[in-house]
């Protein structure tokens, strides 16, 4: 539990196995096509802009469905977290109890893990009070109640990224991107450093195929910027604000913001494709 870094694989099933003992059962059931579940670090940002609805709803339009994982913030960065946006959106949350047929929402399926995990919710205060992120930062974020098929997530340690694509496989993923180098850890990626992400598979016979992708390709110079902001007085109404705002209009009023979302698109979008790829060769989901 106190350990700081580099969990062997037996440790994380053994507390993955705990976690979905108490769990409650999930009646979550969605149409064929496939669902996408995206996955912040619970503790937020504390000096950068969150796009999360704004990924769910294009990765919407691209013909998927998208589940944002939400769950409250264990620390140590406490400004804002993906839970907070949406309930400040005012969004609709998935219960264990939801039929998920109709039509899906402007921002994505938000679940709240409490709901589903409430024994995992119990660690979240006692996480902050000894100061400990891993193990359940980690394992919090491939929990998989809605089923969903692709895992789109992000490390802030890069030996993490290989690990990302065993524990989300390990939780009934077909496919998992990692991002690499997102502001904060988040999803959202770098415009300044080489950020980039990792896909992995999971074939019929078990084994795992990878691929990487980064933002070197010059179809990414484009959104390139010399440094990103650093937002010293970051608020969850300024961040809903630009988002509402690219929503209704197609523009925040912030080019980094904007370009942003454009460079995750893009790159998400390979992973995506490539992932689809592999579906069509291999037929594992």
């Amino acid at each position: 539990v106190l350990r700081i870094r580099y969990e062997s694989d037996e440790e994380y099933q053994g507390m993955y196995a705990a976690i979905l003992e108490k769990a409650v059962p999930s009646k979550i059931l969605f149409d064929k096509k496939p669902v996408i579940q995206l996955a912040e670090p619970f503790d937020g940002v504390e000096h950068s802009y969150m796009i999360t609805p704004l990924l769910a709803n294009k990765l919407q339009d691209k013909g998927y469905h998208v589940v944002v994982s939400c769950g409250r913030n264990s620390g140590p960065k406490l400004t804002l977290n993906t839970l907070d946006i949406y309930n400040a959106l005012q969004v609709n949350f998935l219960t264990p109890d939801t039929n998920t047929t109709k039509q899906d929402a402007a921002y994505g399926w938000a679940l709240n893990q409490k709901d589903f995990f409430p024994a995992l919710d119990a660690w979240v205060d006692r996480r902050r009070i000894i100061s400990k992120r891993p193990f359940l930062a980690t394992l919090e974020k491939v929990l998989n109640p809605a089923k969903a098929d692709i895992l789109i997530t992000s490390v802030f340690h890069i030996p993490y990224l290989q690990k990302m694509i065993e524990l989300g496989t390990m939780a009934g993923f077909k496919a998992v991107i990692v991002l690499k180098r997102g502001l904060e850890g988040s999803l959202a990626p770098s415009l300044s450093k080489a950020t980039g992400i990792l896909c992995g598979v999971q074939l019929n016979d078990g084994t795992i195929k990878t691929k990487e992708f980064d933002v070197a390709d010059e179809k990414f110079r484009t959104y390139k910027m010399d440094a990103d902001s650093i937002e010293e007085n970051l608020t969850l109404q300024a961040n809903v604000g630009l988002i509402e705002n690219h929503q209704k209009q197609g523009y925040s009023g912030s080019k980094e913001f904007d370009n942003r979302i454009a460079m995750a698109m893009e790159l998400y979008g390979e992973g995506l494709n490539w992932i689809n790829e592999q579906r069509n060769l291999y037929n594992f989901f």
